[in-house]
């Protein structure tokens, strides 16, 4: 389980969370994708039946990693955003973290934020302090700028579980600091 709450939100039942959980790697992406995309967009589908938007409304919109990706340059029509519901349920359906050796290791920084995202590092490990679940949340319902479900003009919040980190993080074993 390297990306936490990835299984748990893109699987449709327990059978496909369960079997998704032993898969070996290199065969999760093709087993798993189309149910995590499907999932994906019933979710937005669901969400808009809740909301009274049509499905159009509330349709997965391509995500921040776009951005990353582009560059400086705007999303346009000759600088497309690349992260579709397909690109992201294909990176997500692979369960595991890259490792970058040159880089530093963090789950996501969007570095100075939207739309430039300077200094921005995605998916090359993961820290004690990453909010993984918050990372996640964005990536799913987040859209375009990070924040389009958070709970503003008429929208759910759905871009942070609200969980923040309260233990203390060490450099020596065993890392984090007592319960609070």
């Amino acid at each position: 389980m390297g990306r936490p709450g990835i299984n748990t939100v893109l699987s449709a039942d327990a059978d496909i969370k369960n079997t998704h959980n032993v898969t070996i790697p290199s065969r999760m992406q093709s087993t798993f994708q189309a149910d995590f995309e499907a999932q994906l967009e019933g979710l937005h589908d669901a969400y808009a039946v809740a909301l009274g938007f049509t499905a159009e409304d509330v349709d997965y919109q391509p995500n921040i990693l776009g951005d990353i990706l582009n560059g400086p340059e705007p999303t346009s029509e000759s600088n497309p955003n690349p992260v579709s519901a397909t690109v992201l349920t294909t990176v997500l359906a692979n369960d595991v973290l890259e490792v970058a050796p040159n880089a530093p290791t963090k789950y996501f920084d969007a570095g100075s934020g939207a739309p430039e995202f300077d200094g921005a590092i995605g998916f090359t490990g993961r820290r004690l302090q990453d909010d993984v679940i918050d990372v996640s949340l964005i990536l799913l319902f987040g859209g375009e700028t990070g924040a389009r479900f958070n709970g503003q003009d008429g929208f759910p919040q759905l871009v942070t579980d609200g969980v923040d980190l309260t233990a203390d993080i060490s450099t020596s074993f065993p890392y984090i600091g007592a319960p609070e």
